[in-house]
């Protein structure tokens, strides 16, 4: 018996010799290793990468083979995987990650319900285990695997875009300046944004750059790793057919895809990138990759078996490098395939889903299980992809778009909220510029992510694995370590959400308390979706003049800090998050709570939640006591304290 014990002689983790299994082939030769797992009655798994049916595999069988997902999104057929990544956390209290790339085939309990089994394909039994909490099993992973990459700050503000079918009907009849209208329109509305997605001839117009660099908008391309025999001959001028970096496949026929394993590989992604990156594109989403075929043979040797599910890591590496020789860190990319280790590279998008609240639930779920398989910075399309969603569902999504990774809006038909109605518009305008308020506390997480492995949109049970309650939840989440969000994924304007156990948490709205361990039913008007700060958070926001969220920051921006209090007694050491070039720290004592800012010369307001103006008896800054304020004193702005 291969066992793992806590203190107390609780154990996490076992693996018996009537556990392990091997499939032979006539020759004797290994074909695939089966390992079964006890699974608990109450536990939960999640992970595998980016599976759309559910959080937790439990009753579910799921076969880790990297596939065009996207007919059967479409069609409703939630159990295919774009990214099968093998990395689980059980709520058990371990987390595992089995290195091989062979098909896996994984059964929660559907065959037998007291077992786990995984049937891994290929003569490789090699497991790393962790009996640490999720979080830290995450930053080990990025250890092993490679750090999160770190997109430039521009990439976390709001993209407005559309496929090739959405810019080439528009009504310019021309997809370049069917986009500079758009964004002339958003101009006028007062919405910002930072980039673009230009798939189809928009992005290799040379006027789509020329028109909205100057306005601050990047423009994101689309590539796949499909590069025919005859354009690898015209972008590789004088090389011979055979030393082309084109995949073969085991008779020696050349498939369409790259060979990234090949020497040339760099040379050829270069080649195909330079016309873009000469006339400014900033990023590129960076599809397929999934549809090598088994019996490929790559230019090192192995084989489609094993390069299958790893095609992307190369196919990544070279894309990421190609952008780095040109741009330095001033680029994002976003891929449809991963593979363990591409977390390096780039961001992850979460496929192509039906435009309704089953195609949102459906990404949710894809996207945190994503973010628990080490993938932290990850974004889908608002709104879904074919057709168009009805105005609520599109609200609804952009909310969750505003709480993702990424905030992108994507589709075959129009995705600007003008095509809504003019509450939608409203709606829309208030979610991007609370998106900006947000920019710094987003930007904190992604530099957090980068080092740790962190989530941006971590699975509740993976952020708070003491408290079993929360482990199925895949309808809420935390974002940035410091807000849940409990996003509306059905008709209505109330909903339930489960607040996990440790601590308070506050309305970000009205400020309303909710305790840790409880259950409660919140309202959620179309207009906003339900969110809550953890106590003891620290966020770094710009807001408007008046200190409001979601007001444009057009006339203006005040630097601030949201801090969400803690219960003095809850102790502890002190919370501190990047802030600009220096930090904010909070610290509990005895007698309230000691607030820090060190190298953040420009912050100008502190705002407080979990406290009301009148429980305090004296705000103290550097020693000196400041003057109370009252709501006639500065109607426009909280009632608090000014020195």
């Amino acid at each position: 018996v291969i066992a793992a014990t806590v203190p107390g002689g609780r154990r996490r983790w076992q693996l018996r010799r009537g556990d392990v299994f091997v499939r032979l082939d006539d020759a004797g030769g290994i074909t695939a290793v089966d390992v079964r797992l006890p699974l608990g009655a109450a536990e939960v798994v999640c992970g595998f990468g980016e599976r759309f049916d559910a959080l937790d595999v439990r009753g579910r069988v799921a076969t880790l083979y990297d596939l065009d997902a996207w007919e059967g999104l479409i069609y409703g057929l939630q159990n295919h995987i774009y990214k099968p990544i093998q990395l689980f956390h059980s709520s058990a209290g371990y987390s595992a990650f089995i290195n091989s790339t062979c098909r896996l085939r994984v059964d929660g309990g559907r065959r037998w319900p007291d077992r786990l089994r995984l049937t891994q394909h290929g003569a490789i039994l090699d497991w790393f285990v962790w009996l640490d909490a999720p979080l830290a099993a995450l930053d080990d992973y990025t250890a092993l695997t490679g750090r999160p990459v770190r997109p430039p700050r521009w990439a976390f503000e709001p993209w407005f875009g559309g496929g090739w079918e959405r810019w080439k009907k528009g009504p310019c009849q021309d997809p370049a300046s069917e986009i500079r209208a758009v964004a002339q329109r958003f101009r006028q509305l007062d919405i910002p944004h930072s980039a673009v997605y230009a798939e189809g001839v928009a992005m290799d117009d040379p006027r789509t750059c020329a028109w909205l660099n100057p306005q601050g908008i990047r423009v994101l391309a689309w590539m796949n790793s499909d590069i025919p025999l005859d354009q690898q001959r015209r972008l590789l001028g004088g090389v011979a057919d055979g030393e082309l970096p084109v995949l073969r496949r085991a008779g020696g026929e050349a498939s369409t895809y790259v060979d990234f394993t090949h020497p040339r590989a760099a040379d050829l992604c270069d080649a195909f990138w330079r016309h873009r990156l000469d006339i400014g594109v900033a990023g590129s989403m960076v599809d397929f990759g999934d549809r090598v075929p088994e019996d490929a043979v790559c230019h090192d040797g192995r084989r489609g078996d094993l390069m299958h599910n790893l095609y992307a890591l190369d196919y990544h590496r070279h894309f990421h490098a190609a952008f780095a020789r040109r741009r330095g860190a001033d680029f994002v990319l976003f891929s449809r395939s991963a593979a363990p280790g591409s977390q390096q590279w780039l961001c992850q998008f979460s496929g192509d889903h039906q435009p309704n609240f089953v195609g949102m639930h459906a990404a949710l779920r894809g996207m945190l299980n994503l973010c628990a398989s080490g993938f932290p910075t990850v974004g889908g399309d608002i709104g879904g992809y074919f057709g168009w969603p009805d105005p609520e569902v599109y609200i609804r999504w952009v909310q969750l778009g505003c709480f993702s990774g990424l905030m992108r809006c994507h589709g075959t038909a129009p995705r600007e909220p003008w095509e809504y109605g003019d509450e939608t518009v409203s709606i829309y305008r208030f979610h991007a510029w609370l998106r900006e308020n947000l920019l710094d506390t987003i930007a904190a997480a992604a530099a957090r992510a980068s080092t740790t492995g962190e989530p941006l949109m971590a699975p509740l049970g993976v952020a708070f694995p003491d408290d079993p309650a929360v482990a199925p939840c895949d309808d809420a989440f935390l974002f940035a370590g410091c807000l849940l969000v409990a996003p509306m994924l059905a008709p209505g304007v109330r909903r339930a959400v489960r607040f996990p156990a440790g601590g308070a948490w506050f309305d970000l709205w009205d400020g309303r308390r909710f305790d840790g361990g409880t259950a409660a039913e919140v309202d959620a008007p179309l207009a906003k979706v339900p969110v809550f700060v953890r106590a003891g958070a620290v966020l770094p926001v710009r807001l408007a003049p008046s200190l409001a969220w979601g007001e444009s920051l057009s006339g203006g921006r005040e630097t601030a800090v949201v801090v969400a209090v803690p219960s003095p007694s809850a102790g502890g050491s002190a919370a501190t998050v990047p802030c600009g070039a220096g930090t904010v720290a909070l610290t509990p004592v005895a007698e309230g709570f000691e607030f820090t800012l060190d190298g953040v010369p420009d912050t100008r307001y502190l705002i407080l939640y979990g406290v009301s103006p009148e429980a305090l008896e004296e705000v103290r800054v550097q020693g000196r006591a400041l003057d109370r304020l009252t709501a006639s004193q500065w109607p426009a702005r909280p009632v608090g304290w000014v020195a």
